[in-house]
């Protein structure tokens, strides 16, 4: 393997042939030594052009993995432009993901070459205390010369949690130039969040050739925020000729981040005003929602009204609730929901403060908000994609089950009963709604109203 390097500890800025494809996605910490990622939108974060002589390559990666919700991922690796890890034209990556379904998941690590796998996986069940991951090593190594690459993944202060050798695909080949690239994979909607510690390239070196074509002081306004200086990211896109709705979005983050809110308010508002860039920011904005709930919800009540800031807040977060039973979450969307609208919010808006609510012991709180989603169930303009799946029916068994539950956790069977027997004693009855029932074991004490 040559002395050629590239190493990566995040205690200095980024080189200038780093390209930021999603500058608010990442963070660079400069006193801790670590890149920082929040990301939720699909695709590149950052990528940098490399020579590789083609011979044999190392890529070591350390992450600190805080959250990585199921099918969520990142990819490392070496890649074409335009191309990824998946499609078979990788000579060399790393992926973490997570997978499963119901209360079981799986986190997986890989090492990936020209479209092969080779992977350790850690099996985990949703609401697990224990499951944080904290920090891996994941080290892919290419031996051409061997016909081999080997993977191996590190856990626990450097012991080996992993390690195959695997042959070379026949097919393997190098055609083109190559980045080293920082992508989010699979998804959408799935936060991934980590802190990449360290990035090793051995065998490479950073090349000095220019990457796609972009707007200079675009690039360096991306550049600025991920390294946390907004007021120079504020200069550079004063020279934006012609900024889209996505570049005037950092302005309003640059704003924000300075403490500027009235203007970060008056910079976002007609953004959200205009239906178009409102729709192409959505999954951005439930982004910054995700990653600082407390700051961008602020700003988006002020800018476009509490019943937005109230839709956007459960569209960002409600896989986070239902799906991954995040504390955070429940956290999050019980206070950013609390002065939700009984009378006219959305179902989804309802159910989930409701949700949350329940998981945090608000019993009152969440029955009051449970009745009126069973309410908003009701008006198709209040949950038309239910209405478009002719879903209200199960969806509203589902409502009434969650007050079951509620009034057998306050101790009073009774009400639970009256809350479901009705729906049990009808001639129509659904069965799927009693094997619902009889799934839940916490409603193991009314299993009684529906016999086998």
């Amino acid at each position: 393997m040559s002395d050629e390097v590239i190493d990566l500890d995040f205690d200095r800025p980024l080189a200038p042939v780093w390209r930021v494809a999603q500058p608010l996605a990442l963070r660079r910490d400069g006193a801790s030594g670590a890149l920082q990622v929040d990301a939720l939108v699909l695709g590149e974060l950052a990528s940098a052009p490399i020579e590789w002589s083609g011979h044999s390559v190392s890529l070591t990666v350390d992450l600190d993995l805080a959250q990585l919700e199921w099918r969520s991922g990142l990819e490392l690796g070496l890649v074409g432009d335009g191309s990824g890890l998946v499609d078979g034209s990788s000579p060399l990556g790393i992926e973490v993901t997570t997978s499963g379904g119901g209360s079981e998941r799986t986190h997986e690590f890989a090492c990936m070459c020209h479209g092969r796998r080779s992977f350790a996986r850690v099996p985990f069940v949703v609401g697990d205390r224990g499951e944080r991951l904290g920090l891996v090593t994941i080290r892919a190594t290419l031996l051409p010369e061997l016909g081999e690459w080997t993977c191996t993944v590190e856990q626990d202060r450097g012991a080996t949690r992993f390690y195959a050798r695997n042959l070379l695909p026949h097919e393997a080949h190098e055609d083109g130039p190559l980045r080293l690239a920082i992508n989010a994979s699979h998804g959408p909607r799935s936060l991934a969040r980590a802190e990449i510690q360290r990035i090793e390239l051995r065998g490479a070196r950073l090349a000095a050739r220019p990457g796609a074509s972009q707007d200079l002081a675009l690039m360096e306004a991306g550049r600025a925020l991920v390294e946390d200086d907004p007021l120079a990211a504020l200069a550079a896109l004063s020279r934006v000729a012609t900024p889209s709705p996505a570049d005037r979005l950092l302005g309003v983050v640059a704003l924000a981040r300075l403490g500027r809110w009235r203007e970060a308010e008056q910079g976002l508002a007609p953004l959200l005003a205009d239906k178009d860039s409102a729709a192409g920011l959505s999954v951005t904005l439930a982004a910054l929602l995700r990653s600082e709930p407390e700051v961008f919800g602020a700003l988006i009540r002020g800018a476009a009204g509490p019943a937005e800031l109230r839709r956007r807040l459960a569209d960002a977060w409600f896989f986070a609730v239902m799906m991954e039973r995040d504390p955070r979450a429940f956290a999050v969307v019980a206070a950013g929901l609390a002065e939700r609208d009984l009378a006219s919010d959305p179902f989804d808006v309802l159910k989930l403060h409701a949700v949350a609510a329940a998981a945090l012991g608000h019993v009152a709180t969440a029955q009051e908000s449970y009745r009126a989603a069973l309410v908003a169930i009701r008006d198709p303009t209040r949950a038309p994609d239910l209405w478009a799946a002719g879903l209200t029916e199960t969806e509203a068994g589902l409502l009434h089950l969650d007050l079951a539950a509620l009034a057998l956790a306050a101790g009073d069977e009774d009400a639970a009963r009256r809350e479901l027997g009705p729906l049990i004693a009808r001639a129509d009855a659904d069965l799927s709604f009693i094997d619902r029932l009889r799934a839940r074991d916490d409603l193991r004490a009314l299993w009684d109203l529906a016999p086998m």
